[in-house]
């Protein structure tokens, strides 16, 4: 049987606003502190802002990331709920709501039970990287103030939605056996800057960079000249999709640069919340530290030769 006003799954959150079922909002108020939107809809409403952005049938999410899921219960079974305004209040649901994964490729626990032991909000912690489907059915306990027994309970269909959990970001510079150095020579300090190959991690070379969204790139390091007191920064990449990049550090004086790598994130670990400082993900200290000499072009003096009329 499918249950049209219970097939509206919500994925997310902004103020509490009061809401009908017959028209599922574009965003509800649940019990986390980030913008959820439902899914298979518009990430941005086009309506607030004239935006338009591409349906979001895949949910894309981070390894090792905690994430929120939510799905609005059927509206004949649940009308106290319907009608409460406060989403979180899973007391006022009278169904059982049932989470699986396929593959277990996480854990589900309920947030905030209501007397089935179940929720319709949930918690995901995504441990294994691949495509999987966060499916669910709900199976109403009581009709019109009856209590159903399981021979007369009616399950939904089950409700689907796609997941791909991807790899964290990273991105090593250097040599396992040492610091990389490399040094450039300029004629003037016009344009001077330190380069740098970004290439993917499943090339060998000095640098990688294993980036699974690729939009969104921002890499955090520091850099020192002259064994000075290190400064911090930022290089942000729309994407890195492309087979290779370079990453150019802008300089505006000749001498010895230190520049080590901090931490790195992407679009999805922005969303997911994770932050990628561990070995594992931008090297060791060796890894990811590397020393830029940006030497003057010479210039040599007057020549000089024994005069011909000695």
């Amino acid at each position: 049987m499918k249950n049209k006003s219970f097939l509206s799954v919500i994925l997310g959150l902004v103020s509490a606003i009061s809401v009908s079922f017959a028209a599922p909002p574009e965003s509800i108020d649940l019990v986390t502190s980030k913008p959820h939107y439902q899914h298979g809809f518009n990430a941005t409403n086009p309506s607030t802002g004239g935006k338009d952005t591409p349906r979001e049938d895949r949910d894309s999410v981070m390894i090792a990331s905690t994430m929120h899921y939510f799905v609005m219960p059927d509206a004949n079974f649940n009308k106290a709920y319907a009608v409460a305004g406060d989403w979180t209040d899973t007391d006022a649901t009278k169904s059982e709501f049932e989470w699986t994964l396929t593959p277990a490729s996480g854990t589900v626990t309920p947030v905030t039970p209501n007397t089935t032991g179940t929720s319709p909000h949930v918690e995901v912690a995504w441990t294994d990287v691949g495509d999987v489907e966060l499916k669910l059915v709900e199976k109403p306990k009581e009709y019109m103030g009856v209590a159903l027994q399981p021979s007369t309970v009616c399950p939904s269909d089950e409700v689907i939605i796609p997941v791909t959990v991807i790899h964290q970001p990273s991105v090593k510079f250097g040599q396992v056996s040492g610091s990389y150095s490399n040094s450039d020579c300029v004629d003037n300090l016009t344009n001077a800057k330190i380069v740098l190959p970004l290439i993917p991690a499943t090339t060998s070379g000095n640098f990688g960079a294993n980036i699974s969204d690729a939009y969104g790139v921002v890499i955090s390091y520091t850099i020192a000249r002259n064994d000075a007191a290190a400064t911090a920064a930022t290089a942000t990449f729309a994407n890195l999709q492309t087979a290779s990049h370079n990453w150019e550090i802008p300089v505006t004086d000749y001498g010895k640069y230190v520049v080590t790598i901090t931490a790195i994130t992407d679009r999805i670990a922005v969303k997911c919340g994770v932050a990628t400082t561990s070995d594992s993900h931008i090297g060791t200290v060796a890894e990811r530290t590397f020393t830029y000499l940006v030497m003057p072009q010479p210039e040599p003096g007057p020549s000089y030769h024994i005069p011909n009329y000695y």
